[in-house]
């Protein structure tokens, strides 16, 4: 009896650990519950609601393309032209203008028409189902339950902006000043431009408008800007003139004076046209340039040369004073005559006389030559004592006395 039930004790210490939820813990647990069925809620309605408007906008898109095959096949059936705009009214159970009728695959529109304005402008104006309603052409369709919350009001017309002047050589052009000042009451605006050649102004909802603000530039073409603002329904505001400007014709200038008179230098013209980048420039006066070299003058360098003379005899004959009688004129030894004090001439009492010259122009002194040469850097200068030079300073050409570059 004095034993303790230690196995029951054991599970009773065990049981006293375990706790339950308190009452804040399970409403916080219930509170996040509910706000990720909420959230995913939302999530999904949203999505089966964008699914549903898209699946709308794929309606009316067949509806669009319908009346865009009605006015291609118009013509093909020998009917003429067509007499624009044409409204298509829809009800249900077919669209029609009173006389034809759109062919068109699927459920169609309750209520709502299909204006044709002209080959690019077709629209759905307030297009109907059981569900929702549709405004815009097959790029812009703007879908809400009710018709009336549908924005259907355009921009207002830009008021400000200027296509600026073309310059520079850059094929394209850009808008100098964008346009500025359109507001619209339900949404921002963007801008949209079209720069053309011809001077017409274009319909607001002419498919050549891009977001691009560059254009094609060409010499002797003339250019219009354009602009137009675009609300997030897709509606167009008027067109708004941003001026014009042109490129000059493909036309050069007289070329101008060269830089150089000589020694290569350059001349230029222009061109009307700012785009010609090709022959603008030329180079001109290639030839050298001529100009008086530098005279230097120095003294040549003397060479003197000596050498035997050549020697000859001078033999005369004399007739004696009154004799009649004639020297000996053997002209060995003895053939000058000369008179004695009573006047008479006596035969072959002197020597002979001897005389020296010098070949290659030497100067004779007794029986020896001497020569003196003078030279120019080695070149023989005959009796010019002294030496002129010619040098060329900045690098140039010596051409006789002158200095060519």
């Amino acid at each position: 009896m004095g034993k303790k039930n230690t196995t029951k004790n054991k599970a009773f210490k065990k049981g006293k650990t375990k706790r339950a939820f308190t009452l804040i813990e399970l409403l916080a647990v219930i509170l996040i519950l509910g706000i990720i069925a909420l959230i995913a809620g939302t999530t999904i309605y949203n999505m089966v609601e964008h699914s549903r408007k898209e699946a709308y906008k794929a309606t009316v898109r067949g509806v669009l393309k319908s009346a865009e095959h009605y006015v291609t096949s118009y013509p093909l059936l020998n009917r003429g032209k067509i007499s624009y705009p044409v409204v298509f009214t829809c009800d249900g159970k077919e669209c029609s203008n009173g006389i034809d009728k759109l062919e068109v695959e699927g459920k169609l529109p309750e209520g709502g028409q299909i204006i044709i304005e002209n080959s690019s402008s077709i629209k759905a104006s307030y297009l109907r189902n059981d569900r929702y309603c549709a405004f815009g052409d097959k790029v812009n369709i703007e879908v809400n339950k009710d018709c009336d919350k549908i924005d259907k009001t355009s921009p207002t017309t830009p008021t400000g902006g200027s296509l600026g002047k073309v310059e520079g050589n850059n094929p394209k052009g850009t808008i100098k000043v964008l346009p500025s000042g359109s507001t619209d009451d339900h949404s921002e605006v963007t801008y949209e431009y079209l720069v053309d050649n011809k001077p017409d102004e274009p319909n607001k909802d002419d498919k050549r408008f891009t977001k691009s603000t560059e254009f094609d530039r060409s010499c002797g073409k003339k250019y219009y800007g354009w602009a137009i603002a675009v609300d997030a329904s897709g509606n167009r505001s008027d067109v708004f003139y941003l001026g014009e400007t042109e490129d000059g014709e493909n036309v050069y200038s007289e070329w101008s004076e060269c830089s150089k008179t000589c020694g290569g230098g350059t001349r230029t013209r222009t061109n009307t046209c700012a785009l010609v980048k090709e022959g603008l420039s030329e180079a001109c006066n290639t030839q050298g340039c001529s100009y008086e070299a530098v005279v230097t003058t120095y003294n040549a360098t003397a060479t003197t040369s000596t050498y035997t003379a050549t020697s000859s005899y001078s033999c005369h004959e004399y007739h004696a004073g009154g004799s009649g009688g004639s020297c000996a004129s053997d002209c060995v030894s003895n053939c000058f005559v000369y008179a004695d004090g009573s006047g008479n001439w006596e035969c072959n009492k002197r020597a002979c006389g001897t005389s020296y010259t010098c070949p290659n122009g030497g100067t004779p002194s007794g029986s020896t030559c001497k020569k003196t040469v003078y030279k120019c850097n080695g070149t023989d200068k005959l009796n010019n004592k002294t030496c002129t030079s010619y040098t060329c300073p900045d690098g140039g050409t010596l051409q006789g006395t002158t200095c060519v570059k």
